[in-house]
C-alpha cells in the first residue's frame, strides 16, 4: 500500500494559488477591462511581483521540495522524462518533474519581466509608480509592446502548464492539482536518500516562517510601492493651472487647455493674434498678455514629458492652434461617438474636463477617463 506525505509546504501552496488569482486578475484587467481600470491592473501586477519576489527567496531557504536546487535537472534527465511520457511511462518524482521544473523557471522569468516592464510603462507613459521620475516617455512607449507581447506569451504558457498537469496526472494516476491543495503526494518506489520529506517531513516552524515572510513581502509591495509612487508623481506632473491668471482670463470663455498640450510656437502665435481668436476679439491688456505668454511658453509641451505633451507636440500645420485638429487627437477619440461630446456634461470637443478628471495638471492617463453615463 502506498503511503503519502506532505511534499509541498503551506507557503508554497499559498504562493501558487495566490499567484493564480493575481495573474488571472492581471490578465482580465489588462485584456478585457476598460482603460479606467488601469490602477486595478497595476495592483494585480504589484501583487504578482511581490509573490515572485517571495518565491525567489523561498526557493533558496524553503523546505526541500520548494528549493530550486531540488528540481534542477540535466538535459539527459529531461530527455529521458520526455521519452517516458511518449511511451506513457513517465519517470516518478516526489517533487517537480523535469518538464514541470522547466515550466516553473520559464513562468517565473516571464512574470518577472512582465511585471517589471509594466512598471517601466507605468512610469514612462502614465508618469505614475516608482519609476515615474526616471523613465522617459519614449522608453515607456517602446517597452509597452514588450509588455503586451509577453502577456500574450503568458497565456500560451498557462495553457501548456494546464495541459502538462492533466497529462502527467493521467499517466501517473495521481491528481497533481489536488496535491497542490493538500500538499500530499504518494511516495513512489524510488531512492529516497535525497528527500528530506521521507526523512522527516516539512517542519512546522519552516512553514510558519514562510507564511510570515509571504505576508511581509506582500505588505511591503502593496503598501510601500504606492506610498513611494505618490511622492514621485508629485515631482513629475506639470503645473496645476487652476486658480491661476491663465485659468481666470481664458477659462471664463472656454476650457483652459493645459499649456503642455501645445508647443511654444503655437502659444506664441496665439497670444499675438488675440484680436482674431478663432473669429472672436479676445484682446487683453499688454501686461496681461505678456504674463500669460510667459506662463504658457514656460509650461509648453517641450517642457514636459507626459503622454499628452508628447502626442500633441506635433500640431496640424494648417491649424497650429487647434488641439482637436491634430491627427493624434482624432485617432485617440475616433471611437468616441459625437453624441458623447454633445452630452450635457461635456458640451463640446474642447471641454477636456468633461471626461478627463486631471486636466488641471495636464495628466490624461487612461485611469482618469470618466465617460458620461451611457457611453
Amino acid at each position: 500500500m502506498k503511503t503519502s506525505q506532505i511534499i509541498w509546504d503551506f507557503p508554497t501552496r499559498a504562493f501558487h494559488w495566490l499567484l493564480v488569482l493575481t495573474v488571472a486578475g492581471g490578465l482580465i484587467t489588462g485584456f478585457l477591462a476598460p482603460d479606467s481600470w488601469l490602477m486595478i491592473h497595476v495592483w494585480f501586477g504589484t501583487a504578482v511581483l511581490a509573490l515572485i519576489t517571495f518565491r525567489l527567496i523561498w526557493g533558496l531557504v524553503g523546505s526541500y521540495h520548494s528549493r530550486f536546487s531540488s528540481f534542477i535537472y540535466s538535459r539527459r534527465e529531461t530527455r529521458d522524462h520526455i521519452l517516458g511520457l511518449l511511451k506513457r511511462k513517465p519517470s516518478k518524482h516526489l517533487g517537480h518533474n523535469p518538464l514541470g521544473a522547466l515550466m516553473i523557471f520559464i513562468l517565473i522569468g516571464t512574470l518577472l519581466v512582465i511585471t517589471l516592464s509594466g512598471f517601466v510603462v507605468l512610469g514612462g507613459e502614465e508618469k505614475q509608480g516608482p519609476l515615474a521620475g526616471v523613465v522617459p516617455y519614449f522608453i515607456g512607449k517602446g517597452v509597452e509592446d514588450i509588455h503586451e507581447t509577453l502577456a500574450g506569451f503568458l497565456l500560451f504558457l498557462i495553457g501548456g502548464h494546464l495541459f502538462g498537469v492533466v497529462v502527467e496526472s493521467l499517466l501517473s494516476k495521481e491528481n497533481l492539482a489536488k496535491s497542490m491543495v493538500t500538499g500530499r503526494k504518494a511516495i513512489p518506489d524510488i531512492d529516497s536518500d535525497n528527500t528530506d520529506t521521507v526523512k522527516g517531513g516539512v517542519h512546522r516552524g519552516v512553514s510558519v516562517a514562510g507564511v510570515v515572510g509571504l505576508v511581509v513581502v506582500l505588505a511591503l509591495f502593496l503598501i510601500g510601492i504606492p506610498t513611494i509612487s505618490g511622492a514621485v508623481t508629485e515631482s513629475v506632473i506639470p503645473t496645476d493651472v487652476s486658480n491661476t491668471q491663465y485659468s481666470t482670463e481664458c477659462g471664463d470663455c472656454h476650457h483652459a487647455f493645459h499649456p503642455s498640450l501645445l508647443p511654444k510656437e503655437s502659444w506664441f502665435k496665439m497670444m499675438n493674434e488675440l484680436d482674431n481668436h478663432f473669429g472672436e476679439d479676445a484682446s487683453l491688456d499688454g501686461k496681461v498678455v505678456q504674463s500669460l505668454e510667459a506662463f504658457l511658453i514656460n509650461n509648453s509641451s517641450e517642457i514636459w514629458d507626459t503622454r499628452a505633451a508628447n502626442l500633441f507636440r506635433n500640431v496640424n500645420p494648417k491649424k497650429p492652434l487647434q488641439i482637436t485638429a491634430t491627427k493624434r487627437w482624432k485617432h485617440i477619440h475616433e471611437d468616441v461617438p459625437d453624441t458623447a461630446f454633445q452630452h450635457k456634461l461635456v458640451g463640446t470637443k474642447t471641454n477636456c474636463a468633461g471626461c478627463h478628471s486631471a486636466t488641471q495638471v495636464g495628466m490624461f492617463a487612461d485611469y482618469t477617463v470618466q465617460m458620461p453615463k451611457g457611453f
